[in-house]
């Protein structure tokens, strides 16, 4: 049995004791593999150590034990090192096995197709959420979120709607902490976000404006696993400008609908389907060229 602590770039604490039967130096190893899959991807030896809090001797022999298994390999002319070919198959083996990400790439093809968007799945990881599909033509204000990259689940529509639709626990421990602010507009205060989680709630889907960027919104719908439990989310990117209270109930209406699809791949069988995509939002989305037209005419 070994004993110790874990560095990891990924913010678990360097002295956090370890339970039985784990192995410290196993763990410390992965923390370099965490470590180059963050930005700038590529480090030295140096930096290695130093991000990693561990001595450059071991650094050293964690990363050459890495290269020969073929998960880093070596820039002899900078003298750094990056992830190797084969730590793609290991990520994307991940993707090969989820039900989630099966179930959802063609509906969400489907929608970023007829509603112009960019479309987003994501599920909570932490206090963040995690990207797992980024579907669609860019428009003029999307974000950016390349597969397996984070961003602030009380700064977006997704992270709100999973941390709405979470564990009464989770929330809390989550509102305890600092809310970092990104705008002018992100929610930072731990009343002013129970109440906005308790409007995602009863609205079904989430809303995001101008919270993590000033000219980016999104609206976001839960999808549900075989036992009804939410366990992820799926969100279109528009600009905040044109998010109008009209634009943003033909979002949710497709959003819900392509959400409840996904869901009944992964097994969920809603009592009321209609109920369920909440047919008193509208009419149905006939796309965003269409929804902007009906806008400029006032209808």
């Amino acid at each position: 049995m070994m004993s110790g602590t874990a560095a990891s770039p990924s913010g678990a604490a360097k002295n956090e004791p370890l339970a039985p039967g784990v192995m410290g130096s196993t763990l410390r190893c992965l923390a370099v593999l965490e470590l180059l899959a963050a930005p700038p991807f590529e480090y030295g030896l140096t930096q290695t150590a130093q991000a990693l809090g561990l001595a450059k001797g071991t650094a050293r022999r964690f990363l050459a034990t890495l290269e020969a298994a073929g998960y880093v390999e070596r820039d002899p002319a900078h003298r750094t090192y990056r992830l190797a070919n084969k730590a793609l198959s290991i990520g994307t083996a991940y993707l090969r096995r989820s039900p989630i990400y099966r179930a959802a790439f063609l509906p969400m093809q489907e929608l970023a197709r007829i509603a112009e968007v960019m479309v987003h799945l994501s599920i909570k990881d932490g206090d963040s959420v995690l990207f797992l599909c980024t579907v669609g033509q860019p428009g003029a204000v999307y974000l950016y979120a390349d597969i397996g990259e984070r961003r602030p689940i009380h700064a977006t529509a997704m992270g709100k709607l999973l941390l709405a639709f979470g564990p009464d626990s989770e929330t809390k421990r989550i509102l305890s902490g600092p809310l970092p602010r990104y705008t002018a507009h992100t929610i930072v205060d731990p009343a002013a976000m129970e109440a906005e989680l308790a409007q995602i709630r009863k609205k079904g889907y989430a809303v995001m404006h101008r919270e993590i960027y000033e000219q980016l919104g999104a609206v976001a719908a839960p999808v549900h696993d075989s036992s009804g439990k939410v366990v992820a989310a799926i969100c279109a990117d528009v600009n905040a400008d044109s998010l109008t209270p009209e634009s943003e109930l033909r979002y949710a209406r497709i959003l819900l609908q392509t959400a409840l699809r996904i869901s009944v791949q992964l097994g969920y069988r809603p009592i009321n389907p209609d109920m369920a995509i909440m047919t008193s939002l509208g009419q149905p989305f006939l796309g965003r060229s269409h929804l902007n037209e009906r806008e400029q005419n006032g209808v």
